[in-house]
C-alpha cells in the first residue's frame, strides 16, 4: 500500500491538497514583501537567497488583489527545483493518504480544462481538492486564475 504525503492548503472554504514533496518553505504571512514582478501575485516571498511569487485565491480558485484578513501563512512550492509559486492561506497542515484508492480523478466531463483540480478527496466530511504543482504553478501563470 503506497503512501502520498500531501500539504493541505487551507483558504476561505477551500482544502487544497499538493504533493508534499514539493514545498519548499513555509512562511508566516508577515514575512510577504508587497513588491512582486509576476502577474497576478499580490507581492513576493523570500527567503535562504530565493524568492517566490505569492497569489491569494478566492474559493472559486480566482485570484485575490490582496491577502485574505484571516491568511496567516505562505507556503512556497518548487518546479523542477527552481521557486514557482507561493499561496497565501489560513492554515497549513499535513496529510497522509495511504491508498491512492481515497483520491477519486475527476472524470473527463467533470474536468475543466482551465483548472488545476485533478481529483477530489473525501475525508471526514469534508471534500478537498487535489491539483499538482505543475498543474497548479500553470494556472497561476495564465488568465484563467486571474
Amino acid at each position: 500500500m503506497d503512501q502520498i504525503n500531501l500539504a493541505v492548503i487551507s483558504f476561505d472554504t477551500v482544502q487544497l491538497l499538493i504533493p508534499q514533496e514539493s514545498v519548499a518553505t513555509i512562511e508566516m504571512i508577515g514575512n510577504l514583501e508587497t513588491e512582486s514582478d509576476a502577474s497576478g501575485a499580490i507581492g513576493c516571498l523570500r527567503s535562504g537567497g530565493r524568492e517566490w511569487p505569492v497569489y491569494a485565491l478566492n474559493d472559486d480558485l480566482s485570484q485575490r488583489t490582496e491577502c485574505s484578513p484571516t491568511s496567516k501563512y505562505c507556503i512556497a512550492f518548487d518546479v523542477d527545483g527552481q521557486p514557482a509559486f507561493s499561496i497565501a492561506c489560513d492554515q497549513v497542515s499535513a496529510l497522509a493518504v495511504n491508498s491512492t484508492d481515497q483520491i477519486k480523478p475527476l472524470q473527463s466531463f467533470m474536468r475543466n480544462p482551465n483548472s488545476p483540480i485533478e481529483a477530489l478527496l473525501l475525508k471526514d466530511g469534508q471534500l478537498m481538492l487535489v491539483s499538482q504543482v505543475d498543474a497548479m504553478h500553470q494556472y497561476l501563470n495564465t488568465e484563467q486564475a486571474a
